[in-house]
């Protein structure tokens, strides 16, 4: 019946987007109606499912969550996903896009009749620094202000007329004086940029200016008449699709399911008693900070969390009201480095209450690269208050005018937020950093004195530097010590230092991060002090490839992503564990999300040192959840993977013990180092030298050899992969060099680092069929290549096979990034870091029986890695490793076989999959 509801119409242009089926348990047959009411308020849970519109062709066009079984839960639960689950994420799209069309046509118009010069004052009217064009960010301000004018006429704000949708041509001076009018009142925040950028266009073309007011009049109409209420957010849905310049600078954001679930697992149920969830001075006490906030997607999820909390709770709608106004005035804390962000975020939350007076807010403009090269929000790391910039721009954002004139804000306001202040943190950081050039601060409308200004700055900072501050600002300082965060991680790995800073003891953060944050070497020492200073860690990403695109957790990005959550340790003893749980699929419905988060939630209560691994279900099998034990930051490798087997048994192996997947192990185990322990790990490319035709750098100038001849003499390197022709143990130098310096002593330094032995830096499962290469003459390496130097040729030979059998490729696999399917990048520190034998204890008659087996194999052709399960050859390599390491080779198979079926291994490369297929798995 449910099924059937979907995409029928009650009236005209109404349309039923979703549609919940309940599964009413037989004991509710026996309850009077008093009796049922009672139970359902205790919290007795019922079963349902919800059907909504999508893009997929199946059963018209028409999705179950879940795909099997039923949702079990409260009518509170239930309630959560009626309030944000109503409109389809499908139907959301396609608004947005249409509405965003209009935005699009009504720039265009601005910017074919104003002059360049008129179309700059605009910009400044705004205060451009913005990720958009000037005219664009202009057309999102108006736009705004439309819709909430919409939305306060419909709550009989005096003087709020409704838009008149039939009028061909608006009058400007009419809407402008509208928007006065209600300023007066004063929705300050909303309204006077909007108001001023109206006034200056009409004065400059006002013919053009009606034409642009009578597009997105048509937006808000096709809002309005889509019946999408407040799930169609100009923040969250808008600004990211008519953004310019946000993969340059990594800002992206946040998709509002995923802003759902973040806040699910971040914002817990037993934070607080009942009795403080259900009290009216909530907001009074506690907290929510995003540090980062864009256009205010968290927060208002984080807002939504508290609201429904404090509803089950006991609130009422008297309540309810309450903690909005005092949400607005001091709860919520939002800062960002764009005005036009931090001014939609207060517009967004302000949209949630039902016309309730505050004052001013602690939503926050900060200045970024202006004096001595400020930072935007990472100043927090060294102050508790930060100038508000968005003062010049606004007033407060209130319904009451007594209340504005009290508390108007100044041109050199501070937010303030001292250290362990913070209740809950949300953040989905800027993944930028740099690199190749370029500056993480790349910012529009930055000089480039002032992007290195800022570099220096946040250097300085973290190396805990003394810096200087605003004059008008009085600056509490943190005693100066080093930021246990790597610049090489980029910025988001600052941000998470700074939460750390600001959570109060027992107050819960949630970050979006790139998976890079679970995986990079540069991350080592943020996630050794995450796992110091917090418990109840928990990691969550999504089968690899699954996320990406339009499914990502952020909007845009084509990287793997994960989301962290953690409790900030009051007198707990260190944790020495987190939970790591990968998911099939990405929740892309709101309130579908939620009951995700709890699904998650009540798999991480279950998993335990003597269990290990468990199912995180929803109904049926959405993904799974295991308790990995942590090392001084080691990578986290647990995370990403699906089968649980294969994480404990990739576990075992890198503490050398063989654990088979049917759970038995073998009785001898081998001792185990680290690659930098046992080798002299060869020097980076840069340093090595450059391709002809590339930035000169280095010691030699390399040129491609273009056969086996060419292939021999001096200062050959084992430069770069070529698939096709290295698989085989043995390769040829792939580039020949030439002297390209006058440093002899750097010259000499390369030469010396030659190696027969080459380990892969960006290994590519998918394609590549060699971990460790070797060369029959000694050469240079290269990018993609690094040398291994031993004065033992048997050791190289043995390490050679170790790392192209199955319990190297685990290895490496467990430490090697995963950010993208099929690929495990690692820099040359986390190459010395990659756990491996301790082969100069091996027997000579195992050293001398490895080396042979080497030479005998070392012209045998292997097939890409991802494709091990089949390949005879890997499976010979296979043999002899654990013989040279005494441990029996039965059960390998299976480790073979579950590792090949990771999506973190063959990527959906299709052939992969083929076989993989061909067999059943």
């Amino acid at each position: 019946d449910a099924l059937k509801r979907v995409g029928m119409s009650i009236r005209q242009s109404l349309v039923i987007q979703s549609a919940i089926a309940i599964h009413v348990p037989d004991k509710f047959r026996s309850y009077q109606l008093e009796q049922m009411e009672i139970a359902l308020l205790a919290g007795e849970e019922i079963q349902y499912a919800l059907f909504h519109q999508s893009d997929q062709t199946t059963n018209g066009g028409v999705s179950r969550t879940p795909t099997r079984a039923w949702i079990s839960g409260t009518v509170g639960d239930l309630a959560q996903v009626i309030r944000t689950g109503a409109a389809s994420r499908f139907a959301i799209a396609r608004e947005a896009d249409f509405v965003a069309n209009l935005v699009h046509d009504a720039s265009s118009i601005l910017e074919s009749t104003l002059s360049p010069d008129q179309q700059n004052q605009i910009a400044r009217a705004v205060k451009q620094k913005s990720i958009m064009t000037g005219t664009r960010t202009t057309m999102v301000l108006w736009l705004n202000a439309l819709l909430t004018q919409q939305r306060l006429s419909a709550q009989q704000l005096a003087g709020t007329p409704p838009l008149d949708f039939n009028e061909p041509n608006p009058v400007v001076s009419d809407q402008v004086s509208i928007w006065r009018t209600i300023v007066s009142t004063n929705w300050t925040d909303i309204f006077k940029p909007a108001v001023d950028s109206l006034t200056d266009c009409g004065n400059m073309n006002p013919s053009a200016t009606s034409r642009v007011l009578r597009l997105l009049k048509q937006a808000v109409e096709r809002i309005e008449t889509a019946n999408l209420g407040l799930q169609l957010n100009v923040g969250a849905e808008l600004f990211p699709k008519l953004s310019d310049d946000r993969k340059e600078s990594a800002a992206f954001y946040t998709q509002p399911s995923i802003a759902e679930l973040l806040s699910a697992l971040t914002i817990r149920r037993d934070d607080l008693s009942d009795e403080d969830w259900s009290a009216a001075s909530l907001f009074s006490q506690r907290k929510i900070a995003d540090l980062a906030c864009g256009t205010g997607t968290l927060l208002r999820a984080g807002f939504q969390r508290v609201s429904a909390m404090h509803e089950e709770s006991g609130g009422t709608r008297q309540t309810v009201a309450r903690i909005h106004s005092d949400a607005m005035e001091r709860g919520i804390i939002g800062t960002d480095i764009s005005p036009i962000a931090a001014h939609l975020t207060m517009s967004s939350l302000a949209a949630l209450g039902h016309g309730e007076a505050f004052g001013s807010t602690q939503i926050s403009w900060v200045g970024v690269g202006d004096g001595p090269g400020w930072t935007g929000s990472l100043e927090y790391l060294v102050s508790d208050q930060v100038t508000d910039l968005l003062g010049s721009l606004t007033g407060v954002a209130s319904g009451d005018a007594a209340i504005s004139k009290a508390s108007h804000r100044q041109s050199s306001r501070a937010v303030s937020i001292p250290n362990k202040s913070i209740d809950w943190i949300l953040m989905n950081p800027p993944y930028s950093r740099t690199r190749g050039g370029q500056s993480a601060f790349d910012v529009r409308d930055l000089t480039v004195d002032q992007r290195r200004a800022t570099q220096k700055r946040w250097g300085d900072i973290l190396q805990g530097k003394r810096v200087t501050f605003h004059n008008d600002i009085n600056v509490k300082l943190d005693p100066l010590t080093p930021i246990p965060a790597n610049k090489k991680a980029g910025m988001a790995a600052s941000f998470v230092l700074l939460a750390t800073r600001k959570l109060k003891p027992g107050g819960r953060m949630g970050f979006v991060l790139p998976l890079s944050a679970a995986f990079a070497d540069s991350w080592q020492e943020t996630r050794e002090s995450i796992e110091k200073e917090f418990v109840d860690v928990v990691a969550v990403t999504i089968e690899s490839g699954k996320a990406i695109g339009s499914n990502a957790l952020s909007a845009d990005t084509n990287i793997n992503e994960m989301l962290l959550i953690g409790k900030r340790r009051d007198k707990e003893p260190r944790a020495k564990s987190i939970t790591c749980v990968t998911l099939h699929e990405a929740p892309m419905q709101c309130g579908v999300a939620t009951e995700v988060g709890k699904s998650i939630v009540h798999a991480c209560e279950r998993v335990s040192v003597r269990k290990p691994v468990t199912v995180v279900k929803m109904g049926t099998d959405i993904g799974q959840c295991v308790k990995f034990d942590t090392q001084d930051g080691k990578p986290w490798s647990s995370l990403g993977v699906v089968h649980g087997d294969l994480a404990l048994a990739t576990e075992k192996l890198k503490q050398g013990k063989l654990r088979l997947p049917s759970g038995s192990s073998q009785d001898r185990e081998f001792a185990m180092s680290t690659i930098g322990d046992l080798f002299d790990v060869g020097p980076t490319h840069d340093i090595i030298g450059h391709l002809s035709g590339k930035d000169p750098r280095g010691a030699y100038e390399f040129h491609q050899v273009r056969n086996a001849i060419d292939a021999l003499g001096a200062h050959r390197s084992l430069w770069q992969v070529a698939s096709q022709q290295q698989n085989q143990l043995v390769v040829l130098p792939t580039h020949k060099g030439f002297v390209a310096t006058n440093d002899d002593s750097l010259v000499d330094r390369i030469n010396a680092s030659v190696s027969t032995c080459f380990y892969a830096r960006n290994m590519r499962w998918t394609s590549q069929a060699l971990l460790c290469a070797s060369t029959e003459r000694p050469v240079l390496g290269g990018r993609s290549w690094v040398a291994l130097s031993h004065p033992d040729a048997r050791i190289l030979k043995c390490f050679a096979l170790w790392s192209n059998s199955i319990f190297g490729i685990l290895v490496h696999w467990s430490q090697g990034q995963r950010t993208q399917p099929g690929r495990a990048p690692t820099q040359i520190g986390a190459v010395k870091k990659i756990p491996c034998p301790i082969l100069v204890d091996l027997s000579d008659d195992a050293l001398a029986f490895g080396a042979n087996s080497f030479d005998e194999l070392s012209n045998k052709p292997l097939l890409p890695a991802c494709q091990a399960h089949v390949d005879s050859w890997r499976l010979k390599i296979d043999e002899v490793v654990a013989h040279v390491l005494g441990v029996e080779e039965n059960g390998l198979s299976d480790l073979r076989l579950m590792w090949c079926a990771e999506p973190s291994v063959h990527g959906h490369n299709r052939k992969a999959i083929r076989l993989l297929d061909s067999i059943g798995a």
